[in-house]
């Protein structure tokens, strides 16, 4: 298992893959593969199919750290993560979910950050402690006034919770006060209450939001 946790740096990058495999059902999205002898393997043994068969169609993508597609110049995590949640509109909402077929609010921005690169923790308390926790989280109201380049960009990071120090909700802003979020199922979402998307419950449960992360490898998974 520790060998192929060295080698296994390739991670599925669409909702289900059927690796073609009787034994092995679908993978989903940010499985990760290893290269053996020219076929994928998983942590469980080789699946069935090719491994240069599926790099071509694009199902999987090379998610080592340091990677091309995330260490280049001027790649901007922010949008990419929100990008790759775009992909998840519709999703049902399952608690400790982490699969288009049903995913939480945590694992949702978990996984969209990893898709731009991002490690982020698993739940959202820990993922709000890992930047700074409630206290080190930016205002309501500097989000309404700082602008697009002191406020929400796309990517950040909105908490919520009854209490100042009980974190109970994260979504990814879009930039400003619009959301995507696993609420019921992953939908768009505003802050706003001139919007048509405006999501009255949450409002009063506002925490505030934190940066993304731009230099935080991802984690290594099992």
């Amino acid at each position: 298992m520790a060998e192929w946790r060295e080698s296994a740096r390739w991670r599925v990058r669409v909702a289900f893959w059927n690796a073609e495999s009787t034994e092995i059902g679908p993978l989903p999205f940010g499985a990760r593969l290893a290269r053996v002898g020219g076929r994928w393997a998983g942590p469980v043994g080789p699946l069935g199919l090719p491994a240069a068969r599926v790099a071509t169609g694009g199902a999987v993508t090379n998610a080592a750290p340091g990677a091309a597609q995330f260490s280049r110049p001027g790649f901007a995590r922010g949008p990419a993560a929100v990008r790759a949640a775009m992909r998840w509109l519709g999703a049902p909402y399952l608690w400790g979910g982490r699969t288009a077929a049903g995913i939480d609010c945590s694992g949702f921005t978990q996984w969209a950050a990893l898709s731009a690169g991002v490690g982020l923790p698993r739940d959202a308390r820990l993922q709000c402690a890992s930047l700074g926790g409630p206290p080190g989280l930016w205002s309501f109201d500097r989000a309404l006034s700082g602008g697009a380049e002191k406020g929400p960009r796309p990517g950040d990071l909105w908490f919520f919770g009854p209490h100042r120090n009980e974190v109970t909700h994260v979504a990814m802003s879009r930039g400003g006060l619009e959301l995507i979020h696993a609420y019921g199922r992953v939908c768009l979402g505003s802050l706003d209450p001139q919007s048509g998307r405006f999501e009255p419950e949450l409002f009063p449960v506002v925490l505030g939001w934190a940066r993304l992360p731009q230099h935080r490898p991802p984690p290594k998974f099992a």
